[in-house]
């Protein structure tokens, strides 16, 4: 059985074959997308219509291996060794690189490529696209540097975000859980819901489960003070803060 990679390489190889490059370069210079065809090699013989839009290159600055100088330095070495390395073995190409506009400005794409091979298995070339991913990478970028900086304030405040999935008795605590503890960061393993009580003062116990109880009947925010005791016998005091969230499929989590 065929699977929806083999059948899309398919039907390209049989328009190229029944209908010719010409048709299909007419197919591929009104997508959106960049498109471009290469050798055997690896060389570029054909870019779309995009390309030249988006660049304002001649065909001696894109086509061949010339393509890579529009690429930022930084991203050149990686992205050659890529398409070299999908080139040798035949394997699927596919990475994401910065791409120089014809006002020197340099926007995010994802580039794939895929073999055609004809009716014995022989690659005979290789087709292949670039999509302007520049917004979702800006918003990848943002979402990481804000995490940072949560990170930055969390340590500075010594505050620890954590998170207990209900369903599989799973933790997640942010960095900086071990000193609250009393050990040094990274000698122990994050604690689940079992773990985390056993670090409590017993006198305190009671009371924090009776409120965690409380949460999970009502739903109300789980807001507790409470004394942990350290390895070296000390106690400390700590305050915990959670809401209960439902998720799809009845799966809750803390």
């Amino acid at each position: 059985m065929l699977n929806n990679k083999q059948t899309a390489q398919g039907h390209v190889a049989t328009v190229l074959n029944t209908k010719g490059l010409d048709y299909y370069h007419v197919m591929a210079d009104v997508m959106p997308q960049i498109v471009y065809i290469a050798c055997t090699d690896g060389a570029i013989d054909y870019m779309n219509q995009r390309w030249y839009e988006y660049t304002e290159a001649n065909s001696l600055a894109s086509l061949g291996f010339a393509w890579i100088n529009h690429l930022h330095p930084d991203d050149h070495k990686r992205t050659f060794v890529r398409w070299q390395q999908s080139v040798c073995s035949g394997l699927p190409f596919e990475i994401e690189y910065r791409l120089r506009n014809a006002q020197g400005k340099y926007y995010w794409h994802l580039s794939r490529a895929q073999p055609i091979s004809d009716e014995i298995g022989e690659i005979t070339h290789w087709i292949g696209t670039a999509t302007d991913i520049h917004s979702r990478k800006q918003a990848e970028l943002a979402l990481q540097t804000s995490e940072q900086r949560l990170q930055l304030a969390q340590k500075a405040g010594g505050i620890v975000s954590w998170e207990w999935n209900l369903e599989t008795n799973e933790a997640f605590w942010s960095d900086g859980y071990a000193t609250l503890f009393g050990y040094e960061p990274a000698s122990t393993q994050a604690p689940n819901f079992a773990d985390w009580l056993l670090h409590i003062h017993p006198e305190d116990r009671p009371q924090v489960q009776e409120i965690f109880q409380h949460t999970m009947q009502t739903g109300a925010e789980f807001n507790s003070k409470f004394r942990v005791v350290w390895p070296d016998g000390s106690t400390h005091w700590l305050m915990a803060q959670g809401k209960l969230i439902s998720q799809t499929g009845g799966l809750q989590r803390l």
